[in-house]
């Protein structure tokens, strides 16, 4: 690798540890966690043509995690959705990311031995991701021959990818070198995820899942050990160039593959920058709105307590809430996240977005939009 690129990877991974770190031993770990796992969802649903809705998600994540807690939400579930106006399409589409969001939870929740990157949990997070993305699409490694592969721009070079009996054992090359390399966490993944990309090793044509073994590498490693960041932002919203990239072996017969590798790992570094960056964005605005809500509290005169706090922070991640969910995630007694709530809503800070007074179900509007405004942000960043 060349110096600019060794360089690029180092600051990277000082940046991706500190800001975890930070974020991890704060008291918004959880909250952030799910806006940034969210966020990838809808990231990695966008890469496929599906435009999910992050506050639909919201509504997923409250549906799920509400079921069989006496509130009646689970039975409410398609009243609630019809009442906010979701269509079908879009449904469906939200689902896509909230499964994508589920993986990469899992992936900071499981044991350490379960992020060890073998064949077989690489096959798994591939199917896994397939099946939330493409469920018609077959799982599994590529079972057929592929055709040569050409590029317009290098003319006269062409590529035949393995054949499928051939692909077990680049995979286990793979994994082998994920565990035994001595490369930096980020190098070792940027390369797994080339390679799975040049063999086209499996059957549905996502490129996600090499996106999935850099979390699970990067956490079994210990370079981060709180969440991901939302690295698919710049290949979602920068496809060009991020597919550009990823046309392994269509090389200029006057380069060669040492330089298409360091100009991969360069971009890989760069994309992934704009990610830990973006997180450390959402921690600065989830930290400026709750304390803004603060203020807004006091001077309307409620007394700062624990219990207030929590739920203010906790907002963050779950902006789509009702009193009983809330007051779970607080460990509090209904009665007083009750009484809580009541005060958000003098104060302008939630909305209430169901009618009736039983089994409200309240939005956070400023929580809701913060990754709209974490991508006007990168976007004004690039430009």
């Amino acid at each position: 690798m060349s110096d600019e690129v060794q360089g690029s990877i180092a600051e990277l991974e000082v940046l991706a540890a500190r800001y975890d770190c930070l974020i991890g031993e704060s008291e918004y770990r959880t909250s952030l966690a799910h806006v940034l796992h969210r966020m990838e969802g809808v990231y990695n649903s966008l890469l496929n043509g599906i435009h999910a809705d992050y506050r639909l998600c919201c509504y997923l994540d409250l549906f799920d995690n509400s079921h069989g807690d006496g509130n009646g939400l689970e039975g409410r579930r398609d009243l609630v959705l019809e009442a906010i106006g979701v269509d079908d399409r879009f449904l469906r589409a939200s689902q896509c990311a909230y499964q994508i969001c589920a993986i990469m939870d899992g992936i900071f929740t499981e044991g350490l031995d379960a992020t060890a990157l073998t064949p077989a949990r690489i096959i798994s997070l591939h199917d896994a991701i397939a099946t939330a993305l493409r469920s018609e699409d077959a799982l599994g490694l590529r079972t057929w021959e592929c055709p040569p592969e050409t590029a317009g721009r290098f003319v006269g070079v062409a590529y035949v990818p393995p054949s499928p009996e051939r692909l077990p054992a680049f995979l286990d090359d793979i994994a082998k070198f994920v565990v035994t390399s001595r490369l930096s966490p980020v190098l070792k993944s940027a390369f797994a995820y080339f390679q799975l990309e040049a063999v086209r090793m499996f059957s549905s044509g996502l490129d996600e899942v090499g996106r999935f073994i850099a979390a699970c590498l990067w956490r079994n490693s210990g370079l981060i050990e709180h969440m991901m960041p939302p690295i698919s932002i710049t290949p979602a919203l920068r496809a060009k160039t991020h597919d550009r990239k990823l046309k392994p072996y269509l090389f200029n017969p006057a380069s060669c593959e040492m330089f298409m590798l360091d100009d991969w790992a360069y971009l890989v570094a760069c994309s992934t920058r704009n990610a830990v960056e973006l997180e450390y964005l959402c921690f600065k605005e989830a930290c400026r709105m709750t304390e803004k809500w603060q203020a807004s509290l006091t001077q309307a005169g409620a007394k700062m307590t624990q219990t207030l706090r929590r739920c203010l922070v906790n907002m963050i991640g779950m902006p789509v809430f009702s009193i009983s969910s809330l007051a779970a995630e607080v460990d509090a007694s209904f009665s007083t996240v009750a009484r809580i709530v009541e005060l958000f809503l003098e104060c302008g800070i939630v909305v209430q977005a169901t009618k009736g007074r039983r089994n409200r179900i309240f939005e956070c509007p400023e929580a809701l939009a913060l990754p709209d405004w974490a991508e006007r942000t990168f976007l004004s960043s690039e430009d």
